[in-house]
């Protein structure tokens, strides 16, 4: 596996990110289970994004600008929510705070309440 530009984040034993150098709108986010490396899903279509961990949840940024919350499950892939954010590229990784999940492109910023 290789993770080139984003950092992944680690629940439980469990290693959540985006892999595949050079997949732009492609690369797979995966879960891997750190003590034996073994994968135990794979998600195509992120690209070269960055991804957050908050609470439970996955807050993911693709490299074609979707914004994608996902549960943080060794179990499978579920998707909570998805929009696209933007129309351009987006290599940045999503922050959080006071209920506010900021994120932004290469040349627009937004920022989405979800305290509700």
């Amino acid at each position: 596996m290789v993770n080139h530009w984003s950092t992944p984040v680690c629940k439980d034993g469990y290693l959540y990110g985006m892999f595949g150098y050079k997949k732009f709108k492609v690369g797979p986010m995966k879960c891997v289970e750190l003590a034996t490396g073994k994968v135990m899903w794979s998600q195509p279509g992120f690209g070269q994004g960055n991804l957050i961990l908050v609470g439970n949840r996955i807050v993911a940024l693709s490299d074609d600008g979707s914004l994608v919350i996902i549960e943080a499950s060794l179990a499978a892939y579920k998707e909570i929510a998805r929009t696209k954010a933007f129309q351009d590229k987006c290599w940045t990784t999503p922050a959080f705070a006071d209920g506010k999940i900021y994120v932004r492109s290469i040349s627009q910023g937004i920022c989405f309440d979800v305290s509700k």
